[in-house]
C-alpha cells in the first residue's frame, strides 16, 4: 500500500522543562490529553471520508515520535476530480527527455535545493 501524506507529532515523556538551556516547556497534562482527543477525532474523521491511516512511532530520550501514514485510494481521489471538475491531460505528462534533464526529475524547477 503506497503512503500519500505522512503527518508527525511527538509526545513527551514528562511535563515541565524539557531543556534546560532552551527553557522549552512541555504541555501540562490537561493540553496533552485535549491534544490526544483531537488527534483521534482527526484520524476518525479521515477514516470516515475513506482514507486509510496506520500510525507509527519511534521512541527517543525525550518521549516518542508518532507519524500518521495516509493512504487516498483512487476512487477517492476520483471521486474528489469530478467533485471539482478537474480536467487535466494526460498525455506526455510524465515524458523525460533525458538529453535536455539529467537529474531524473520531470521538471528542474521542482528538483531539491
Amino acid at each position: 500500500m503506497t503512503v500519500d501524506y505522512v503527518l508527525a507529532y511527538e509526545i513527551h515523556d514528562t511535563t515541565g522543562p524539557v531543556d534546560p538551556k532552551s527553557k522549552k516547556v512541555a504541555h501540562s497534562v490537561e493540553d496533552a490529553a485535549l491534544f490526544a482527543r483531537v488527534r483521534e477525532i482527526f484520524v476518525e474523521r479521515l477514516a470516515l471520508e475513506g482514507f486509510f491511516v496506520r500510525t507509527r512511532q519511534s521512541k527517543h530520550e525525550h518521549g516518542t515520535l508518532f507519524f500518521l501514514l495516509i493512504t487516498a485510494p483512487f476512487s477517492l481521489l476520483a471521486r474528489e476530480a469530478e467533485r471539482v471538475k478537474l480536467n487535466m491531460p494526460l498525455k506526455g505528462l510524465m515524458e523525460v527527455d533525458d538529453k535536455e534533464n539529467d537529474t531524473g526529475y520531470v521538471d528542474d524547477e521542482l528538483m531539491p535545493d
